[in-house]
């Protein structure tokens, strides 16, 4: 973990995110089973491992998410098939540029690196197994606390009349960056005429309708 914590931290490697770190994982529960192991009585070894539930319990989120609809898991699933699907349909607006917040914690970086194939990576989702067509052109990524779009896109969204967003997020969790998104076009010239939304689990897939302001 400290390698990894100097590794990102120097700009050498960005690895210090949790899907890197699963290889880790094992040690706090190896840890706690020594450690539970070296009390002295069985009694205080079971009120330690209750104790230890408890704790894992509490910070897993389980019981806020009970709370909020009344599961111990949350809905997780993803449906980029169809959102391609959508984004590709010749009734839509298949040739119109996309916009797309993957949910990479390290997309920022990637787009500041001005290296095309980190850029391309920033929008995985719709390039894999779920491409949608003309995706070199139309994929245009996304990042929090990015400060402007790219000229591009605005050409692009005024030549097909507006833009799509994709965020892999529910669709109640969109509107900041449909806001956002919203405030870059009208400072480009364009103003939102009409919106769309679509939500495919916990993807989200909004149009948003563009005219000259």
């Amino acid at each position: 973990v400290l390698v990894a914590w100097i590794a990102t931290r120097q700009e050498i490697a960005a690895i210090f995110f949790p899907r890197y770190l699963l290889v880790c994982s094992p040690a706090p529960l190896v840890f706690a089973a020594v450690a539970i192991a070296a009390i002295p009585g069985r009694w205080l070894q079971v009120a330690a491992i209750v104790l230890l539930l408890i704790a894992g319990v509490e910070d897993g989120g389980l019981i806020a998410q009970l709370q909020q609809d009344g599961r111990l898991l949350a809905d997780r699933q993803e449906d980029w098939r169809a959102a391609a699907k959508l984004l590709d349909d010749p009734a839509e607006h298949p040739a119109a540029p996309v916009l797309l917040y993957a949910g990479l914690i390290e997309a920022r970086q990637y787009l500041e690196s001005g290296q095309p194939l980190k850029r391309k990576y920033a929008t995985f989702p719709l390039r894999g197994l779920y491409r949608i067509d003309d995706a070199d052109n139309r994929l245009f990524p996304l990042a929090s606390g990015q400060a402007t779009l790219e000229t591009e896109l605005f050409d692009k969204a005024r030549k097909h009349g507006g833009v799509w967003l994709v965020t892999r997020l529910p669709l109640e969790r969109t509107a900041n960056w449909e806001a956002a998104v919203g405030r870059r076009l009208r400072a480009a010239g364009l103003e939102v005429a009409s919106v769309e939304r679509h939500a495919f689990g916990n993807v989200s897939v909004v149009w948003l309708s563009t005219t000259k302001s």
